[in-house]
């Protein structure tokens, strides 16, 4: 697919807020879906260095006219505050990363949740439901992929981490809603292993690995897992990261976070625009940016 961009003077904005921003993909696949749907939206990313800085980049925006901004880390949280309408799943996780600017005020929404999901079940072909799941991190994916869980009526969740007071964090806000078996382990307590060998599914929501500090894992070596096993990162830059050449190497399942960044953008995508996205430009799309990921790691 040809990722040219063609701009006109009705166009509408769209833009990424976070910290950093320099290594996503995200404009590629809302100006890709752009130009395929002739929704002529532009979506560029801005850094904002500062959480104080939040509020008046969000009003500029809104003010300049644009449609909505997503938001990624560390935002995901603090700009709640500014949000006069929130959907539930964005309430109940305590996490935005869609907002729409309308006359009436800023529109919160949460498209991580389905974007998971969906991307879980293209990558796996399986769901989520009486599965055994170990989460590796505690910040705001690990929230939302053990509420994806919860959420899936997943059997068992750990949320395991190097900092145990923050996967506690995690395993109170999930246990307040959903009658869940969900605990909390350190990285280094020595039955991480066993929790690992043990489990259906893990999946990492770290940053260890990912570009351009690649090569390290979240996790010690792995012994013990098996190709009944699924080994998720949500890292895609490297398209393939440490941890899933090690579980390859176990003959695990693996997956990376490609086909969630994917799906989370279609589902801010079709809030912005109203437009519906059909699987066959979905998968146009990815393939579009695989072979990008994979080119530059040639490189």
């Amino acid at each position: 697919m040809n990722l040219e961009l063609l701009v006109n003077g009705r166009a509408k904005l769209a833009a990424l807020i976070g910290n950093p921003v320099g290594h996503t993909f995200s404009p590629y696949i809302h100006n890709t879906l752009s130009r395929e749907t002739g929704s002529n939206l532009i979506y560029i990313p801005l850094q904002v260095y500062d959480k104080v800085k939040l509020e008046n980049s969000l009003a500029a925006l809104n003010d300049l006219g644009a449609v909505g901004v997503n938001i990624t880390l560390p935002y995901k949280t603090d700009v709640i505050e500014y949000v006069a309408h929130i959907d539930e799943t964005a309430k109940r996780i305590v996490s935005v990363n869609t907002i729409a600017f309308r006359s009436d005020g800023y529109y919160g929404f949460n498209t991580d949740i389905s974007g998971f999901l969906k991307g879980y079940s293209r990558d796996i072909g399986d769901d989520l439901k009486n599965k055994r799941i170990s989460v590796i991190g505690a910040g705001g994916a690990a929230r939302s992929i053990a509420f994806a869980a919860a959420l899936s009526g997943a059997s068992i969740i750990y949320i395991v981490n190097r900092t145990l007071a923050h996967a506690d964090k995690v395993v109170d806000d999930i246990k307040r809603q959903f009658n869940v078996n969900i605990f909390s382990r350190p990285l280094c307590s020595p039955d991480v292993q066993h929790i690992l060998r043990e489990c259906d599914v893990i999946v990492n929501t770290t940053t260890v690995g990912m570009y351009p500090l690649m090569g390290s894992s979240p996790l010690p070596p792995l012994s013990g897992l098996d190709k009944r096993q699924v080994v998720y990162d949500i890292i895609y830059r490297p398209f393939k990261s440490a941890l899933l050449e090690q579980a390859e190497e176990k003959g695990c399942k693996t997956a990376n976070g490609l086909s969630m960044l994917l799906y989370q953008a279609i589902g801010s995508f079709e809030i912005w625009t109203g437009a519906h996205i059909e699987e066959l430009l979905t998968e146009q799309v990815r393939s579009a940016l695989e072979r990008l990921l994979t080119k530059g790691e040639e490189k």
